[in-house]
């Protein structure tokens, strides 16, 4: 027997083939006691470490530095591992003065001693030897068992016996089995992004997990002796390696020194309820104390204060904080420190689904800001409590099927065997990156508990170890989450000049617009799923937000559940309850358990558990552990029963309450996240023009969901102004009663030169003509691309020429242009130079425009719609009803086999374009491609297309006009009518025609209609 001391894993990153579970299920097979991974970094070692107890296998935490493995003797090893992993490139220097508590061998295929010992310079290696011997107090000369059957073997047994030096016999190890050797060539072809065929083979063979008797094999010429020490060893470094990490301990940093965490909290949170009048409140006071010493028990106090002042100073410095998510606005603490902006008291929300004795780990408040000043609170924890102590999270990304298929592409022969390769490397690691949202803030220097990277990119250190990790070790995680919506709202509330805590949560035009379906642009509920919940529950409140978000999951909709509360919720059924006492838990969703809090009051209310027991239950429940929720139920049960309850009806009961487990919603994060909600539809509701205009800016880049905006616009006769080099500003913006585009949208214009051009219209006023512009934006960089890009949108009109002539005589107008700013910077010209000067300009030709066709097909390219065309109201009714119609698109067709939608350029191979070139047609999409195309009088007015209209809202003298409209106008194409969602039985036809349809949409109005091809 020996032990394997040279394990690499796949967090070698494409470097070794195989994961760490594969070492342990073989080192289990064969009894290998203990095992060590040598990665040339720590990245998963304490997974490492708490897998191979699981297998009953000690761990020994080692790392690869310059060459040399290092292997921890003790915890203060551990902690010099963790600091050379952190250096940047550590070398032999860093290592001689970090060696205490070390065993240190020489390494093999990437040491100084196999170097010299290959290139015959045995001096030298027996030199280094002796030098390392004198700097190293544990040292070991590594023979590496890919050497034993060649010439080097005798190299080495010859420097052992010179130097008196101790040594131990290894394998390195990159792949579990000896036939799996190609999927290291395969890695390492991925990495180096060459074929497998081109790679040069810079690793030896053979680096595979060998049994004792495979390693006697190789080593077979050596003398016994020799061998038998060199295995011994292997147990001599692992006994001296023993390494136990403390995963009971927290190491929460202090808020300040010399202070009082718990009664700086409380002080602050007995504060906070005075300020909202309830310090007389005893439901209040009673709860908050609680929470206060369920806090202070857990010794989470400056966790509390910690996260209040990262919040406040967002709040105090213009970024905009989400009102909550997650379990944490059940907190009422989190509610007074205004971490949260949800009372859980008002809402019904328990603090044990948060925190309680019981539950292990941290607490964890998620938080959700602003996507784009993410960075700048990021920057803040960085300055407050030190770069040294402060930290990203590393993440690792797996090869998954469809990622391993595509780099098996690049490097692989077309014939190779695919799905063996990718059964093997599936899930292997394959890079890292930041994780997205959170930050470890810790007590002492990082690099005393977690090795670091340093990130140049961000200016911060990014941990080795991930976020399981992390927890495990009792460091702060936080989790600072960039929603984008959050930006949409800020842009709006600045627009505006108002604060969330101006938004009263009760108006009924917002619950409206929920109600009509116009929830375009309204966070969590775009989806057309969820648009026709929400039509059907009739919003009234943020609670009735609440319960759709929390329904609108495969769950609940495939339970049947969804219906039995619409049912219940709009035809006011009077809700039976088998046992009354469920009456107040129940009633906010109509007799229906939804939310996991639910389940935790019954718990209490019914079978008298305490709410840390409730939870239990709870958690039971949601991750399905059918062992503890019996136990549970024998609990349940008994409990209810000495209650007064009926045995059978709690059992019922307790049946009702196992089946929640498909569908159990945490309600502190639904109540949050509908209060999100409301505000971008109040937003919607109240101020159109600013929250669109937010929305675009959003999306600039973005030419689909730019035109289902503008498809909003149209809705609600909101105008989209063209491109004017002198109004539009990098952004789009309100102005009067409509919006300006903004020049960043234009494609092929970038965010800088679109800066430069609204900072010079600023520096120097506007520009006055087309020489004045290109002279002044020479400097900046114009160029005819640019020139030409602007042109063909329209930003030039003002000038009096036309977008051809300037886009024509681009080349004129950029030489002259550089001539004159050449000019101006010659200062010998200017000094010797006295004669007079005739300046050139360019001089207006007077060239004819483009045709209607070639701008529309320009500004489908450029703007993404063809804003020239579309202020008429037959366009903009056509338009809008195509973007109501799955699968159906208004297309430009610019040539015999391209076309655009929505900006976005197609090629079109199986149908001949010459017919449609420069017209606005609609083409069909099929999993991105173009299958059909019509013109519109074809697709909208052929006999087969059907008309909906909906008469909800339509009065009885409009119904009339309507009849006699279709009386007068009698065809082939059907007419379906619907009330309240029903479809009305009728047998009506109408001849469909631009006409025709006009007058439909004139009389019904345009939400009112749809067409259906």
């Amino acid at each position: 027997m020996y032990i394997n001391l040279k394990l690499h894993s796949d967090y070698d990153l494409l470097v070794a083939a195989s994961k760490i579970e594969d070492y342990l299920e073989k080192a289990k097979k064969i009894n290998m006691p203990c095992i060590s991974v040598s990665n040339t970094n720590l990245f998963n070692a304490i997974n490492n470490y708490i897998l191979s107890k699981s297998y009953g296998i000690r761990y020994i935490f080692s790392l690869e530095v310059d060459g040399f493995n290092l292997y921890a003797k003790n915890i203060k090893g551990y902690k010099k591992l963790i600091y050379l992993a952190s250096l940047d490139k550590a070398s032999y220097s860093n290592l001689q003065k970090n060696c205490e508590n070390l065993v240190v061998i020489t390494g093999s295929f990437n040491s100084y001693i196999y170097e010299k010992l290959k290139n015959n310079e045995f001096d030298k290696a027996y030199d280094l030897v002796l030098e390392y011997k004198e700097n190293f107090s544990d040292f070991y000369i590594e023979i590496p068992t890919f050497i034993a059957k060649t010439n080097l073997i005798d190299s080495y047994i010859q420097l052992i016996k010179a130097t008196n030096v101790n040594y131990v016999i290894t394998s390195d190890t990159y792949y579990l089995e000896k036939e799996d050797e190609y999927l290291q060539d395969v890695i390492l072809s991925i990495k180096e992004n060459k074929t497998v065929s081109r790679l040069k083979k810079t690793y030896p063979s053979n680096l595979y997990f060998k049994t004792y008797e495979e390693l006697k094999d190789e080593f077979i010429e050596l003398e016994d002796e020799i061998f038998s020490k060199g295995v011994k060893n292997t147990f001599e470094i692992a006994k001296k390696c023993d390494v136990e990490i403390n995963f009971n301990e927290l190491k929460l940093p202090k808020y300040e020194k010399n202070i009082d965490e718990k009664e700086e909290l409380k002080i602050r949170v007995l504060n906070a309820l005075e300020k909202i009048n309830k310090s007389d409140d005893s439901e209040y006071i009673n709860r908050l104390d609680y929470e206060l010493e369920v806090i202070d028990k857990m010794k989470f106090n400056s966790y509390f204060l910690i996260t209040q002042d990262i919040v406040n100073y967002a709040r105090q410095n213009d970024i905009l904080v989400g009102v909550g998510r997650g379990s944490a606005a059940g907190s009422l603490v989190s509610y007074l420190l205004n971490i949260t902006k949800v009372d859980p008291i008002k809402y019904k929300l328990i603090f044990e689904r948060f925190l309680n004795e019981k539950r292990q780990g941290m607490p964890d408040i998620d938080i959700d800001i602003e996507a784009k000043k993410r960075d700048l609170l990021i920057n803040y924890v960085v300055s407050k409590y030190g770069i040294e102590y402060v930290s990203n999270i590393i993440s690792f990304s797996k090869l998954k099927e469809k990622q391993i298929e595509k780099d098996l592409k690049r490097v692989l022969d077309r014939n190779a065997n695919f799905t063996k390769i990718i059964s093997k490397l599936l899930n292997n690691v394959r890079h890292t990156s930041i994780h997205a949202s959170g930050l470890i803030i810790s007590q002492d220097k990082l690099v005393e508990d977690v090795p670091v990277i340093y990130d140049k990119n961000t200016n911060t250190n990014v941990s080795q170890y991930d976020m399981k990790e992390l927890e495990k070790l009792g460091l702060l995680k936080m989790d600072f989450l960039a929603l984008a919506n959050l930006d949409i709202v800020a842009d709006t509330l600045k627009e505006i000049n108002l604060s969330l805590d101006d938004i009263r949560l009760d108006d009924s035009n917002t619950f409206s617009m929920y109600n009509s379906g116009d929830t375009v642009g309204i966070f969590q509920v775009e989806a057309y799923g969820m648009t026709e919940l929400i039509k059907k529950m009739k919003i009234n409140s943020v609670e009735d937000i609440s319960l759709a978000l929390a329904l609108y999951r495969p769950g609940p909709l495939a339970s049947g559940m969804v219906d039995k509360l619409l049912q219940r919720k709009n035809n006011n059924e009077k809700i039976e309850y088998d046992i009354d006492d469920l009456k107040d838990i129940l009633d906010e969703s109509f007799g229906v358990i939804i939310y996991q809090e639910q389940v935790m009051k019954i718990a209490t209310k019914i079978a008298g558990f305490s709410l840390v027991e409730a939870d239990i239950l709870r958690k039971a429940i949601s991750k399905k552990k059918a062992d503890l929720i019996e136990k549970l139920k024998d609990n349940f049960i008994s409990g209810a029963i000495k209650n007064g309850y009926e045995k059978e009806k709690v059992k019922k009961l307790y049946e009702l309450i196992e089946n929640f487990a498909e569908y159990g919603f945490n309600k502190a994060h639904s109540i949050s996240y509908a209060i999100t909600s409301y505000y971008t539809a109040y937003l919607k509701t109240n101020f159109k023009k600013e929250y669109m205009t937010s929305l675009l800016n959003h999306k600039i880049t973005d030419f689909s969901k730019l035109n289902v905006y503008y498809n909003e616009l149209l809705k609600y006769n909101i105008d989209l102004f063209g491109v004017d080099i002198n109004k539009s500003d990098i952004y789009f913006k309100v102005e009067n009663e409509g919006i300006r585009y903004g020049i960043y949208s234009i494609s092929g214009i970038s965010k800088n030169f679109s800066n430069d051009i609204v900072k010079e219209r600023e520096l120097r006023g506007n520009f006055l003509n087309i020489n004045d512009f290109a002279v002044r934006m020479i400097k900046y960089g114009l160029n005819e691309k640019n020139l030409k890009i602007l042109a063909e949108s329209g930003a030039f009109l003002e000038f009096n020429m036309t977008r051809a002539e300037i886009s024509e005589n681009a080349q004129e107008i950029i030489e002259i242009a550089t001539k004159k700013n050449d000019d101006e910077k010659n200062i010998t010209r200017k000094l010797f130079y006295t004669g007079e000067v005739e300046e050139k300009i360019y001089l207006k030709k007077d060239i004819k425009e483009y045709t209607k066709e070639k701008i529309n097909l320009l500004e489908f390219k450029n703007l993404g719609i063809a804003l020239k065309n579309t202020s008429s109201f037959e366009y903009k009714m056509i338009y809008s009803i195509f973007s109501n119609i799955d699968n159906y698109y208004l297309a430009f067709v610019s040539s015999k086999d391209k076309l655009f939608i929505n900006g976005l350029e197609y090629e079109v191979r199986n149908i001949n374009l010459s017919m449609y070139i420069n017209k606005i047609c609609v083409a069909k999409l099929d999993k991105n491609k173009i299958v059909s195309i019509y013109t519109l009088k074809d697709s909208l007015f052929s006999k087969n297309t059907r008309v909906y209209i909906s008469i909800d809202e339509l009065s009885d003298d409009i119904k009339v006009k309507l009849k006699d409209l279709i009386r007068n106008n009698g065809g082939s194409n059907r007419v379906f009518f619907y009330q309240n969602k029903k479809k009305l039985e009728s047998n009506t036809y109408v001849d469909l025609n631009l006409d025709t349809l006009t007058s439909l949409v004139n009389k019904v109005g345009i939400k009112n209609i749809r067409i259906k091809l």
